[in-house]
This record gives C-alpha cells, sequence and structure tokens, in this order.
C-alpha cells in the first residue's frame, strides 16, 4: 500500500509546467528531487531554479523529498536555503523517514509540533505509526511525553490503547 501511495504522490508531483510552445515539459527541479540527485539540484539551483519552488501538489519541493524519503535531496535544499515548513516535518514524520526527521530537528524545528486538528503531536503521530526510530529521534530532541491531545491522551495513552486492543486480537484468534 505504501508503495502505491508513494507512486501516486511521485505522478502527482511529475505534473508537466507548460513552456513557451505549449509543449508540456517535466519539471527539472522536481525530478531531480524524486531521483534524489544532488548534483544535479545544485546545478539547476545555481542557474536559477527556485530552492523553495512548488511541486505539482502545491507543496514545496522540500515537502515532496521529505515525505519520499530523499534524503540528500532534501539536504541539498536546506542547505541552499529551502523554508523549512511544518508541513514537511510532519510529512517526514508520517512516513517513518527518520534520517530527514533528524535533519529538520537538526535545523531548529521543534520537536513538539502540533500536527493536525485533533492536537496529535509529532510523538502522537510516530508512536501511532509505530515508529520507533522517529519516536526515538523526537524524543532525543526533546519531544514533550506528556503533551496531550484534544482528546486528552498522551503518547503513552495511544500505546496503552493499542496494547489493548493487540490483547483482544489476540484472545480472538487463539
Amino acid at each position: 500500500m505504501k508503495i502505491l501511495f508513494k507512486f501516486i504522490i511521485s505522478s502527482i508531483l511529475l505534473i508537466p509546467i507548460a513552456h513557451a510552445d505549449n509543449q508540456p515539459q517535466p519539471n527539472p527541479l522536481v525530478q531531480a528531487v524524486l531521483e534524489n540527485n544532488p548534483q544535479k539540484i545544485l546545478k539547476l539551483l545555481k542557474v536559477g531554479q527556485d530552492v523553495n519552488q512548488l511541486a505539482g501538489n502545491g507543496e514545496p519541493i522540500l515537502c515532496a523529498a521529505s515525505m519520499m524519503g530523499k534524503y540528500e535531496a532534501a539536504k541539498i535544499l536546506i542547505d541552499e536555503g529551502a523554508e523549512l515548513k511544518d508541513s514537511c516535518l510532519i510529512l517526514a514524520v508520517a512516513n517513518g523517514n527518520a534520517n530527514i526527521v533528524s535533519l529538520f530537528l537538526n535545523n531548529k524545528k521543534s520537536p513538539n509540533t502540533l500536527v493536525n486538528k485533533n492536537g496529535d503531536s509529532l510523538l502522537h503521530m510516530a508512536v501511532h505509526a509505530n515508529y520507533l526510530d522517529v519516536t526515538n529521534i523526537l524524543l532525543k530532541h526533546g519531544a514533550k511525553k506528556d503533551i496531550k491531545n484534544d482528546a486528552g491522551l498522551t503518547p503513552s495513552d495511544l500505546i496503552s490503547q493499542e496494547r489493548k486492543i493487540l490483547d483482544q486480537l489476540d484472545i480472538l484468534l487463539k
């Protein structure tokens, strides 16, 4: 399922742009990011491509790199001055891209960012998705364990809920 999701997203990100001759052309910077090609990205930035350019889905290309786990591309974009949006960090956490989560946190993004209308934090998201490595990184960077979401649940409470469900499933399967 995750592979299908990434295929669909990469297809959306490659939406062609129209040039003066009205012939659709793939966006070269978006392609370089999806290829995780730092040399090509640097070359395109040096000839005037915008480091904060939007992909076909309307999000900055850094968000595409974050979501797709393109570490080298994300690092180059950040090093070259890309805006560090919360949405890009959220996408990295949501997709379990631990090395990119570290990259954002090492560049002063907050590990306590709220991610949705339910008041969940990045730690809630990582715990709920069972991303042990991302959870560990968030905690090492100071994520607060006691933040409650709008339902009054901490990340630890989510673990307790999931444990109860797993215990019930175990009973059903015996």
